[in-house]
């Protein structure tokens, strides 16, 4: 999925090219759903499902449409390991903002639409030396723990 040199709009899931929401105020409201203690896991990721994906994705793809928006969160990062929650994106909302827009050189939230790759390559440089991780490796760790034990566990639903 990840090239360096473009920021994807659309992710095939099942043979389908979706168009996905990829600004990265999309992609923290997705976030904070999956972290949602509330619902069961599995409900969040119906819910984050919905919210990435526009149009209706097929119950037997589901798996794989959880996969792939673990892989986008995390950056495409394929080699994440298990590691503790690093952020909290409500908490250090403040300082993470002020270390990306110092960074890019403008307020990220005055774009109508800012890619989540975007900024999270611009978070990596920005919290670098702070006590912050926002990483993609960071990020990676926490989604694909959390995603293939919440869809292997809803696989067998």
């Amino acid at each position: 999925m990840k090239s360096v040199w473009t920021l994807p709009q659309s992710i095939e899931v099942g043979g389908v090219s979706y168009p996905v929401h990829a600004d990265f105020r999309d992609i923290l409201n997705i976030i904070q759903k999956l972290e949602d203690t509330e619902n069961p896991n599995w409900l969040n990721w119906r819910i984050a499902i919905a919210l990435f994906y526009e149009g209706e994705i097929p119950k037997e793809h589901e798996a794989e449409a959880m996969e792939k928006l673990a892989q986008f969160i995390a950056y495409d990062t394929q080699d994440a390991k298990p590691a503790p929650k690093l952020i909290d994106w409500e908490k250090d909302a403040t300082a993470i903002l002020s270390g990306t827009g110092k960074a890019a050189g403008f307020d990220l939230r005055s774009k109508p639409f800012l890619h989540w790759w975007t900024f999270v390559s611009t978070n990596e440089g920005a919290t670098s030396g702070t006590n912050i991780d926002v990483s993609s490796s960071s990020i990676a760790a926490k989604y694909f723990t959390d995603t293939y034990t919440s869809f292997y566990w809803y696989r067998s639903q």
